[in-house]
């Protein structure tokens, strides 16, 4: 049932009904034991006026009895003369019957006997409390008393008025309802406050390595994991800064070999071996200037700042478009204002052109907003890719083409820079295969 809802809302739903659900059994219970001490008081205190009347009028004549008790009885009681008790509207056993006949036979003078009942009125009105608690109501106390020369039946109602807590039962439970959710919301939003920003402190982590640690705050177990996960941040830190320096050192450090080797080749005499390796040199500088690239493309230094994503996705279209090569930028959302580092985008998106032309020769391009996220897809019809290299094409040196041959695969790092780029934005890169053959290429940018 609370599948779906954040922490804080099922801590506050649980800490509300357990609230509630106590509040109201403890009405039940306090209405059940009151209704029976005040039906207990009133039928009694009936009983005694009933008896008082018939103590007064036992010594007098009927006509006399009858008048008066019609006088004294009718303000708060109805008097009926030579009418049996109705055995189907009447209970003969209640609860309070033992105290009802302890009070007549110490009231009532001997020689009168009586029978005594409980029925529930015709009364069309009801309270709420009334209506929606069974337990409370009015009663009718009727006994019938034999005189020697009379019958005469008393007919009383008890009235059980329920106090204001139990008149407004439904009103209470809301009102600790309503009193209830907002401390308890209140309490439970400081205590996972420094949840949500542990949350967002790891998603700016994977958007920039280099983000400031979390702010150790908050109750003991949040604090502990924080400080585990700054430890976690600092060793992710050392560990990817010192590979990626170390692979950009060594890249860089192997261009000056490199070149040495190649002036020394240069001045070999014009022969077949000597082509190629010149050639395998060249290859050599290519691979350690890509790797450069993708290093740069790991870590960007640049600045971010709003741009158009539309504008600038047209400038690469046409820009490699005027160079020959097919790409096309397709109708849509243009207009689109996105804060990022535009030559690390420009660099992405050209990597994904590049790619879909390469092995799809010709490349299209879309861009579109959603309520949270901007999407740059890049569309080809090449031969797509098979399930189990989708998820490997974006990892570094892993080519989809099955040879080593830089001029038709590259190196291996076109869509492995893209997706460097598009994480340090906070995006994702997301790769599917097309219906009717291609790849589709999506870089999905969160506002």
């Amino acid at each position: 049932m609370t599948r779906g809802l954040s922490l804080k809302w099922q801590a506050v739903l649980i800490a509300l009904g357990a609230l509630l659900l106590s509040h109201v059994v403890a009405i039940a219970v306090y209405t059940h034991d009151r209704d029976d001490v005040m039906a207990t008081a009133a039928i009694q205190d009936v009983a005694e006026r009933m008896a008082s009347y018939i103590a007064i009028s036992a010594d007098l004549a009927p006509d006399t009895r009858r008048h008066m008790l019609q006088r004294v009885a009718g303000r708060v009681m109805s008097v009926s003369f030579d009418a049996p008790l109705d055995p189907e509207a009447c209970r003969t056993a209640y609860p309070q019957k033992g105290a009802v006949d302890h009070i007549l036979s110490a009231a009532v003078p001997a020689g009168i006997a009586w029978t005594s009942c409980v029925a529930k009125p015709a009364a069309p009105a009801r309270r709420l409390a009334q209506s929606a608690l069974p337990f409370v109501g009015e009663q009718r106390l009727l006994i019938a008393f034999r005189f020697p020369d009379q019958n005469v039946t008393l007919d009383g109602v008890v009235r059980d008025d329920p106090p204001f807590l139990l008149d407004s039962a439904v009103l209470y439970i809301l009102l600790v309802g309503l009193i209830a959710s907002g401390a308890a919301y209140w309490l439970i939003l400081r205590a996972t406050r420094p949840l949500s920003r542990f949350g967002e402190h790891a998603a700016e982590v994977g958007r920039n390595l280099d983000s400031p640690p979390l702010t150790e705050d908050g109750p003991g177990e949040v604090r502990s994991a924080a400080r585990a996960f700054n430890r976690m941040h600092a060793q992710l830190k050392r560990f990817i800064h010192g590979r990626t320096g170390m692979l950009a050192a060594i890249s860089h450090d192997l261009r000056t070999p490199i070149a040495r080797l190649r002036l020394r080749t240069e001045m070999l005499p014009d022969t077949p071996d000597r082509a190629k390796l010149l050639a395998t040199l060249e290859e050599m500088e290519e691979m350690a200037n890509a790797v450069l690239v993708f290093v740069r493309g790991a870590t960007p230094p640049e600045a971010q700042r709003t741009i158009e994503l539309g504008s600038l996705i047209d400038s690469i279209c046409s820009d490699l478009a005027d160079a020959g090569m097919p790409v096309a930028f397709l109708d849509g959302q243009r207009e689109i204002r996105y804060s990022c580092r535009p030559p690390s985008m420009r660099r992405a998106v050209t990597n994904l052109i590049d790619n879909a032309v390469k092995y799809g020769g010709s490349a299209e391009v879309r861009l579109r907003q959603s309520p949270r996220q901007i999407t740059i897809e890049v569309l080809d019809r090449g031969p797509g890719l098979a399930p189990d290299q989708i998820d490997q094409v974006v990892l570094p040196f892993y080519r989809g083409e099955a040879s080593r041959n830089r001029e038709t695969g590259g190196y291996g790092l076109g869509l492995s820079i893209a997706a460097s780029i598009v994480n340090a934005h906070g995006g994702e890169l997301i790769i599917r295969n097309r219906e009717g053959g291609g790849l589709s290429v999506s870089l999905d940018l969160p506002l």
